[in-house]
């Protein structure tokens, strides 16, 4: 019995050691991961656990008229650049409808990402590219039709009345 107890806290103790800590690169884009999916489906309560407090009220009201006022499609992380141990950028990319007009938008955001010891927290986001509106800024509102709008159209062929 004590050589069965003695191989089997061997065989923990050796696979414990063939598991390598995960990377920073890998526990920010886990972290990023979380925050952003847990934000497309409104879950707040999981959100607040990865925002740093000092902004997490602003974080919050940015997205206040989501879920009403526009609704998100998709979230990609774009990318993560690991600067050094505890600080990285992360680039997200947000696919999104305002319900007003149902035009189909996108916008690339930066997001700031610090490990204090706590585990990795944004600290810092901002708009760097696509579509206004995400985050309550003032959109124009268009009075032409959009790109997108098809015209009129007429079918040419049988029942030509020209004869």
């Amino acid at each position: 019995m004590r050589r069965c107890l003695g191989a089997y806290l061997l065989l923990a103790v050796l696979c414990t050691a063939c598991f390598a800590p995960a990377s920073p690169a890998q526990r920010v884009s886990d972290a990023a991961r979380d925050l952003n999916v847990a934000t497309r489906f409104g879950k707040m309560d999981m959100v607040a656990s990865h925002v740093d407090a000092s902004v997490r009220t602003d974080f919050l009201a940015r997205r206040t008229s989501w879920g009403r006022e526009i609704r998100l499609v998709d979230i990609d992380l774009a990318g993560v650049q690991v600067r050094d141990e505890t600080h990285a950028d992360v680039t997200v990319d947000i696919s999104w409808v305002p319900l007003r007009d149902n035009i189909l938008r996108s916008t690339r955001v930066s997001q700031r990402w610090e490990d204090s010891g706590q585990g990795w927290k944004m600290t810092r986001e901002k708009r760097v590219a696509g579509d206004l509106g995400l985050f309550g800024e003032v959109m124009t509102v268009q009075d032409k039709p959009h790109p997108d709008v098809h015209l009129p159209s007429r079918t040419i062929g049988q029942g030509n009345d020209r004869d």
